[in-house]
């Protein structure tokens, strides 16, 4: 059995490599919740867009044909 100042250290180191994995993957989730709120925004760019050039197409088609 190891003498317990020994077993206390082992447990601190662990805590401190759990503490730095747990850090890391916040980092990545970070960096990913960027890049998915960045594609959100080209998304719903290019939904409102759609949604303008059909509305506009619409509008312009259904004038033309009450001519």
């Amino acid at each position: 059995m190891e003498p317990n100042g020994q077993t206390d250290k082992r447990i601190v180191d662990m805590a401190e490599a759990h503490l730095l994995n747990v850090q890391r993957e916040l980092q990545a989730l970070t960096q990913r919740k960027a890049e998915i709120e960045g594609e959100i925004s080209k998304l719903n760019d290019y939904l409102k867009d759609g949604v303008e050039a059909v509305s506009t197409y619409s509008i312009d088609k259904g004038t033309k044909e009450d001519d």
